[in-house]
């Protein structure tokens, strides 16, 4: 039998006080990887109470149900679809409610469940809390739910590799959105296939997958049918095996197009709104964003697809071509930290680097990457072309070109980071000339090749941005970005 993870036993006990406190309507926001169908199924073994647990789609249903019989509660349990309860009409004798993905709660068919059953318990699941069209599920807006309680974060499933980061690349231009409609809260997709379906936005997209994910199992998601009709001629018209896979297909069809996928027989799949939430293939190794969205929900249960962690996987790669990134910050950014509307407009989410492209949170003094400091004057940097330019993550390669000025004296100190198995960061470089890059405050040297840090995070420190670390239970302080003359370690 699994054992319960400590953030879902932190979740359980919390989730009890809520109840016992009078609650009725609480959401579990859990993002991919946490785990959330087996959490509560443990919960509803724990209230043995009669429970209805509720869906929209069939994978949902199907693992719910799975672990249902793990846990040894189909006594206690049933596990139908919200089209079947709507058809049947029938009142269920249930104490507790289970809605998975409850973003969808305010839909009639969820409304109507809940308002036949007034004294039940109602248990939403969802990693995005907030409804398609960016309104609130709160009570005190309009909504549902009573309360939230955070299972974990993105970062916090990450730091213990329950789920991996991704490289995220963006267009370094502004996408034209300009004359779009918005329809129920999101781009009209008949004005993004007009603006999108072209020839030479197809085929940047393929030339993108082939500098950037060449040979990777790949999902993309498509404006609509005719756009992903275009784009897999053209992904053939490369030599790369491409294939549709629709709604409106039969369910016989749909399923014997993803088998193959997972199975590897080609390496890009392309759909429209049909491979978000329930769609679970560990091995899926690159997200295509071809489609603009508003929606943080859409873009967040899209990018989580490739999040989950497979034997052998390399680090997953998300190829942004809406500018959803810039609009909807990254994946890792905790919900609360993103402004909930924001129209396009406000303060950015991200910046990119003038020297390594690399485009980041915007609060950081100096760049992830590189070490070149925001604080110089960065109109003397020019860019000399266009291109998808890496937002986050760990990869090596240049990207695009940028000519530095030549009274720039600033050194950058490179800080690697690598994940070890054990939970821990490692620091792999970088070394100077053999000095020591750390001194603790009693004098010890701690070399950097011998440094692992048990935590890390960034703080600033006056014009520089340092990273603090606990090294055998001593706090150290290194400078990574400094006056070549005044390079040196300092002690916290």
């Amino acid at each position: 039998m699994k054992e319960l993870r400590y953030y879902q036993a932190n979740c359980i006990n919390e989730l009890g006080k809520e109840i016992k406190n009078g609650t009725q309507r609480i959401i579990l926001q859990a993002p991919v990887g946490a785990g959330k169908t087996f959490l509560v199924t443990e919960i509803l073994r724990l209230l043995a109470a009669p429970s209805l647990a509720t869906a929209h789609r069939k994978e949902l249903l199907d693992q719910m149900q799975a672990e249902v019989e793990n846990n040894n509660i189909a006594h206690l349990v049933q596990v139908k679809s919200i089209q079947m309860i709507a058809r049947q009409d029938d009142h269920y004798a249930v104490q507790i409610i289970v809605v998975d993905e409850c973003h969808r709660t305010e839909a009639e068919s969820y409304k109507e469940l809940i308002q036949k059953h007034p004294n039940a318990i109602v248990i939403g699941l969802t990693a995005t809390p907030q409804r398609l069209d960016g309104k609130s599920l709160m009570k005190a807006d309009g909504g549902t739910y009573d309360k939230i309680i955070k299972v974990a974060t993105v970062k916090e499933l990450a730091r213990y590799n329950f789920i991996m980061l991704p490289d995220v690349y963006s267009s370094a231009a502004a996408i034209d959105l300009k004359g779009i409609k918005t329809i129920a809260g999101d781009y009209s997709k008949k004005d993004l296939d007009d603006r999108f379906n072209t020839p030479k936005l197809c085929g940047d997209i393929v030339k993108h997958y082939k500098k950037l994910a060449k040979g990777r199992q790949s999902l993309v998601f498509a404006i609509g049918v005719s756009h992903a009709n275009s784009l897999r001629e053209r992904f053939e018209q490369e030599g790369i095996h491409a294939k549709c896979v629709f709604g409106t297909h039969t369910k016989e069809a749909r399923d014997e197009i993803i088998g193959d996928f997972r199975n590897k027989e080609f390496p890009v799949l392309i759909n429209v709104d049909l491979c978000t939430e329930g769609w679970d293939y560990p091995g899926l190794e690159c997200v295509i964003l071809a489609c603009p969205t508003k929606s943080r929900v859409k873009y967040i249960q899209a990018v989580g697809r490739c999040m989950r962690p497979a034997p052998g996987k390399q680090r997953p790669v998300i190829l942004d071509h809406g500018g959803c990134v810039y609009r909807h910050g990254l994946p890792e950014d905790d919900w609360d930290d993103v402004p909930r509307e924001r129209g396009g407009g406000g303060e950015p989410l991200v910046k990119r680097c003038p020297v390594c492209e690399l485009v980041q949170a915007v609060a950081r003094r100096t760049c992830a990457k590189c070490g070149h400091s925001f604080f110089v004057n960065d109109k003397e940097y020019k860019e000399v072309d266009e291109d998808l330019v890496l937002i986050q993550g760990g990869a090596k390669k240049k990207v695009k070109a940028v000519r530095k000025p030549k009274n720039d004296t600033s050194y950058a100190l490179r800080v690697n980071m690598r994940p070890r198995a054990d939970g821990c960061v490692e620091w792999v470089g970088p070394f100077i000339q053999k000095r020591p890059i750390l001194k603790t405050p009693d004098g010890k040297q701690v070399y950097a090749r011998n440094a692992v840090f048990a935590e890390c995070g960034t703080m600033p420190l006056g014009p520089f941005d340092a990273i603090r670390m606990t090294c055998q239970n001593v706090k150290c302080v290194a400078i990574h970005h400094m006056e070549k003359r005044d390079l040196r370690a300092i002690a916290s």
